[in-house]
């Protein structure tokens, strides 16, 4: 970029930034003058880091009016100084500003100009804040190209009066400098930053196996009667967390490691990445009977994370242990007696919903992590978000953030969060914008977001601004108005949903015009840095789109879809070469930081029949929230006969219900009217194995007087030694019928369901997603007996 002639770049600074930054005004001291230094800087003697302020100020000075400022020990003469630091700055003023402790001044005294925070971390966020706000450079996103540093002939800076703290103590977006740059507080790698140790699902570092697994296996999860073995860390076994002994262990690991690290702030105190907790006698006896599955373990996993901390504050009170709230115990417990204790961060996880704002209560998914947040907020002092500004199931495509961002942190900060730490990769083309936002509204959450992302548009782009700004505001709005709930784990509907052919040509259409319009050198390859994120889009939008047009096939059941061999053939024939495309643009050096790279999401989504299995309609998913016959009666009246046939059987639907080991998975019980158990049946056979498959299984012999109070009382459970998890759909209990075999009934309930619910004496239909069955578990289901039909 060309030298600018003298003042341009305050204008640059000022004018082309409207109102986002407060203006420099007169008088103003020359620094830098053609090229030869005139101010010079005085340095307090920091200590530690990877940068120190004179030097962060000298980078960029020199970039912007080519030389150094030198740095003195003493200042002679009346050239215009700069004071960086406490000692040698803000001592000189006697109106001192309270600047907490990650604060910082810009204050100009005179010709010369203070820049300091309380120390060296402060006073570096300070520098970071001139050069951005007064001087016009930009950190869009965390590569060369992302940086846009102006030059002059001559640098001349004016008086400025700024003071500024962080609204959100915890702020952890991207790393290294770019997090620097924009003050975030966390992996920054400068030794004053909020010290956190490890982020999340760190039971098994805390409580290790290979210490304790030999002497004391009653440490760990229990499971069908059995201690899980916690040496396979892909099993993500849990801690048996109601033994006085685990929290102990965990409090004795964190003892050790701040004697080896004692700058630590926070520790991670969470479960491991499963849902597969303690099922002794202890642990259940601390669950809230009935709890729905957002709370299943939240009381237990209170009582732990409290007395953890309680144990670690023996030595360490001012250490903050942190503690996930996550799917099984994303909801506070009920219990009015609990109350986190003070030394306890919660790091909610909100993992879907980001397509509004968190307290938007048009958005289902949102009103439930609404209400859930708030529900912590009356009973921890201490919240952070763990937050998907990067959504890695979401395959680094264009994720359309900013109309969130602009109206759920202000909410955040007015509400007494804590902070925000959010999964983030280099993929700036299509997250660059998000991460940029978020970063600065977690700085300052009433920055004017207008005027920010303008200045985003008119600096990066340059002429190519306005198509620019269409781009990326289509996306907004496309994102906005789609009512998706994005995103979940396997969002492929969603995005064929979301990236229409009508959206893509817009996107096409805006990005072409910039291309056309760029002439600056930095702005046109800025242009074809997004662009490599569209044609990325372009690849796996028109793969998954492949894939849809086979799902279209299956059944229209009212839960997830179960995929022939044949169809799986199909699917891997037509989308596969789409699929090896994807790969080789994710591989290619020169598409990276434009997007990121293969992560284990994409073993799943670039295995196009593993994609087909997983494939899940989103409105189908929210229609079904379940179904019984005595519903299903009130739209389908019938002629019902209270005389019961003499055979009666029970056909159950599910996935994945296996047989395995030379045994099936599921055990089917019968609960007698004096409340013992009886053994019915068992689901799965070796004929015909249900592994990740839909499909039936019918057990006869049911018996009338095993009906108590017209209901037919079974208990289903998980037989150890199984795979992970099984799905249960449905439970029908129909007159035992000749031609009544798996495959028939499998058959009839995916093609023909009413027909079935007809022939039920009673039924209990699951949500979408069905019943969720874990190894070990147990579940009890209800079915009512309306009578048959005549």
């Amino acid at each position: 970029m060309k030298a600018l002639p003298v003042c341009v770049l305050l204008t640059l600074a000022s004018v082309c930034a409207a109102q986002l930054y407060e203006p420099m005004s007169a008088p103003f001291a020359t620094w830098v003058d053609n090229g030869k230094p005139v101010a010079r800087i005085v340095t307090d003697d920091f200590s530690g880091g990877t940068v120190q302020p004179a030097e962060m100020l000298n980078r960029y000075i020199e970039r912007i009016a080519g030389a150094p400022l030198p740095v003195v020990d003493t200042p002679e003469g009346d050239a215009p100084t700069v004071y960086l630091g406490p000692t040698c700055g803000l001592a000189r003023l006697e109106d001192r500003p309270d600047l907490g402790t990650e604060g910082f001044a810009i204050i100009s005294d005179g010709s010369d100009l203070i820049i300091s925070g309380t120390g060296r971390l402060g006073t570096l966020y300070g520098v970071c804040a001139f050069l951005e706000e007064f001087l016009g450079v930009r950190w869009f996103w965390d590569d060369p190209l992302g940086e846009h540093v102006p030059t002059v002939s001559t640098l001349r800076v004016g008086q400025i009066r700024n003071v500024q703290r962080p609204d959100f103590r915890y702020r952890w977006i991207g790393r290294n400098d770019w997090a620097l740059f924009h003050r975030m507080n966390v992996s920054t790698n400068q030794p004053e930053e909020f010290q956190t140790k490890w982020f999340v699902h760190t039971f098994l570092r805390l409580v290790p196996p290979e210490r304790y697994v030999a002497e004391h296996p009653e440490y760990y999860a229990m499971r069908g009667g059995v201690r899980a073995d916690p040496t396979d860390r892909q099993k993500c076994v849990q801690l048996c967390t109601s033994n006085p002994e685990v929290a102990e262990a965990a409090a004795r690991t964190i003892d050790e490691i701040l004697e080896a690290e004692p700058s630590i702030d926070m520790i991670s105190v969470d479960p491991e990445d499963a849902q597969n907790f303690c099922q002794c006698d202890a642990c259940r006896a601390l669950d809230e009977p009935g709890a729905p599955y957002a709370r299943q373990n939240s009381r237990r996993l209170v009582l732990f994370y409290n007395r953890v901390a309680e144990l670690v504050a023996e030595k360490h009170p001012d250490l903050l242990t942190k503690s996930i709230a996550y799917h099984t115990y994303v909801a506070p417990p009920e219990d009015p007696t609990l109350r986190l204790h003070d030394n306890v961060v919660i790091q909610f996880c909100r993992f879907e919903g980001h397509d509004h704002p968190l307290f938007d209560p048009g958005n289902p998914k949102n009103r439930e992590f609404h209400d859930y947040y708030l529900g912590w907020r009356k009973i921890a002092k201490n919240i952070i978000f763990y937050e998907y500004y990067y959504k890695v199931s979401w395959l680094h495509l264009p994720w359309p953030i900013v109309h969130t961002l602009r109206e759920e942190l202000p909410y955040l900060r007015d509400t007494g969060l804590m902070g925000i730490a959010t999964q983030y990769t280099r993929n700036f083309a299509t997250h660059g914008l998000g991460y940029y936002v978020a970063a600065k509204l977690l700085w300052n959450a009433d920055l004017d977001v207008d005027a920010l992302v303008e200045d985003y548009y008119q600096t990066a782009f340059a002429e190519a601004a306005t198509p620019m700004e269409r781009y990326y505001e289509r996306l907004e709005r496309a994102a906005e108005e789609s009512g998706l709930n994005l995103a979940g784990q396997r969002p492929y509907p969603e995005i064929v949903m979301l990236f229409t052919p009508e959206l893509m040509r817009d996107l096409d259409s805006a990005v072409a015009e910039a291309e056309n319009l760029a002439r600056d050198p930095q702005a046109k390859a800025r242009v074809e840095f997004v662009a490599k994120g569209l044609a990325y889009t372009h690849l796996f939008v028109d793969y998954l789109r492949t894939i849809a047009q086979v799902h279209a096939k299956l059944p229209a059941t009212p839960w997830r879809g179960s995929v022939t061999k044949e169809m799986k053939d199909e699917t891997d024939r037509l989308a596969g070469p789409k699929a090896e495309a994807i790969r080789a643009f994710l591989k290619d050096p020169a598409n990276h930081p434009a997007v990121g790279g293969i992560n284990g999401y994409f073993d799943v989504a670039l295995k196009p029949s593993s994609a087909l299995g997983a494939w899940v309609d989103p409105v189908r998913r929210r229609g079904n929230t379940g179904l019984t016959k005595t519903d299903w009666l009130q739209d389908n009246p019938q002629n019902l006969s209270e005389t019961l046939p003499g055979g009666i059987s029970l056909w159950v639907y599910g996935n994945d219900l296996d047989f395995v080991g030379g045994q099936p998975e599921h055990t089917i019980l019968i609960r007698r009217r004096d409340g013992g158990e009886t053994v019915f049946g068992h689901v799965g056979t070796a004929e015909q194995p249900g592994d990740g498959a839909n499909r039936a299984y019918v057990i006869t012999g049911i018996k009338p007087e095993q009906f108590a109070d017209g209901k037919l009382q079974l208990v289903v459970t998980n037989d150890p030694g199984g795979p992970f998890a099984s799905h249960f759909y449905g439970f029908y209990v129909l007159p035992e019928l000749t031609a009544a075999t798996s495959d028939f009934a499998t058959s009839k309930i995916q093609n023909d369901l009413d027909w079935v619910r007809g022939k039920s004496l009673g039924f209990t239909e699951m949500q979408f997603d069905g019943l969720r069955s874990y190894d070990g578990d147990r579940a009890d289901i209800t079915i009512t007996i309306e009578g048959a039909s005549k």
